[in-house]
């Protein structure tokens, strides 16, 4: 009886370790996917900034 209940114990740990398994990778992907979304809008924004910033000093220095 004792070896029914041990396997039926890790059976059921080996099932919820797969499960926290997959919940890990699904949330690492998930970062992953948030991450570059970021990266991609900072990279957007920056660009954005820095030709604003380029055309006030084109209009800055060519009025004087």
């Amino acid at each position: 009886m004792s070896k029914s209940l041990t396997r039926r114990t890790f059976g059921v740990l080996e099932h919820k370790s797969a499960r926290v398994s997959e919940a890990k990778n699904a949330y690492k992907a998930k970062l992953r996917e948030l991450e570059q979304q970021f990266e991609s809008k900072a990279a957007a924004l920056r660009e954005a900034y820095l030709a604003a910033v380029l055309e006030i000093h084109e209009v800055a220095t060519s009025s004087i």
